[in-house]
């Protein structure tokens, strides 16, 4: 388990991240949310100990990452970043070669296979001859062989086609079918992913505004529409007009003869997708908040 107690960062005095406190179980995916400049790389960043001067504690199966090297070995950061600096002058056969030894478990041959038979990739090729998409592509293999305990995808499906990004996300989903593995995803394409994660994590003005598992969010969140001037008596995340109808986004804990009520009384009830909740919990929030 990764736990985050307290976490705070600041950069010239304007909060990154702000008091957020964390527990990142084993064998879940959870799905990491929020808008451009939010702060989640810088979260993962400071996950992977990649960022290491921050207010608070993180600890990995109860001890500090940052007094406990070996943790390192079973956190892997994974980035669509191409920068490898030196490194990118390496064949890639050799840089899974370092991976192998930077990663306790790293499956070598696995790595391999991935990268010459499910994406047909050379690997006698050096890293900065290959295109952009094969840069991520190479990236996430590291990611899926590493083995690691917690793995961390930020923007994993950043400069890869479809073909790509459908195949990634089917390895992906046979690799981490494992109760003691964990993965962390920050993306913008949120229907992409929203049938792999588990476990909704919402990021918005530095602080968590949202954790709660995907059976949760699926059992609390809905839309209500009517055409009449009646607000249900419900915790209402954001709402619409269009024309005489009003559309409410709900998320509660509402029994199924509640909403058979509310549909004899006039009301349509019809699913909320996870983009449209995180839309309204994070611009129509904002707004509010303005106000």
């Amino acid at each position: 388990m990764i736990e985050i107690k307290n976490l705070s960062m600041a950069y010239y005095e304007k909060p990154i991240l702000k008091d957020i406190n964390l527990k990142l179980d084993r064998g879940k995916i959870y799905g990491l949310f929020g808008r451009n400049g939010v702060g989640k790389t810088t979260l993962l960043k400071i996950l992977s100990n990649q960022i290491v001067s921050y207010k608070g504690k993180i600890s990995y199966e109860g001890e500090k990452i940052t007094e406990n090297r070996k943790s390192l070995e079973h956190i892997c950061y994974v980035s669509s970043d191409d920068n490898l600096g030196y490194f990118q002058n390496y064949s890639l056969n050799n840089l899974l070669k370092n991976n192998a030894m930077l990663y306790v478990n790293f499956d070598l041959d696995y790595a391999l296979k991935l990268l010459t038979e499910e994406f047909n990739i050379n690997p006698y090729r050096k890293y900065k001859q290959l295109s952009k998409g094969n840069k991520v592509i190479f990236n996430l293999i590291v990611g899926l062989a590493a083995n690691c305990d917690f793995t961390i995808f930020d923007e994993p499906s950043s400069g890869l086609d479809a073909i790509n990004r459908t195949k990634f996300y089917k390895v992906f989903s046979e690799v981490f079918d494992n109760e003691n593995k964990t993965a962390i995803i920050a993306t913008h394409i949120i229907d992409e992913i929203e049938h792999y994660i588990t476990d909704i994590l919402i990021l918005k003005k530095a602080e968590i505004v949202f954790n709660d598992t995907i059976e949760n969010f699926e059992e609390k969140s809905f839309i209500i529409t009517s055409d009449t001037e009646s607000v249900p008596n419900l915790n209402i995340i954001g709402e619409e007009s269009l024309g005489s109808m009003k559309i409410y986004y709900v998320y509660d804990e509402v029994s199924e003869d509640i909403k058979r009520e509310f549909t004899t009384s006039g009301f349509k009830i019809s699913k909320l997708d996870l983009q449209k909740f995180f839309i309204e919990m994070v611009e129509a929030k904002e707004n509010k908040d303005e106000k």
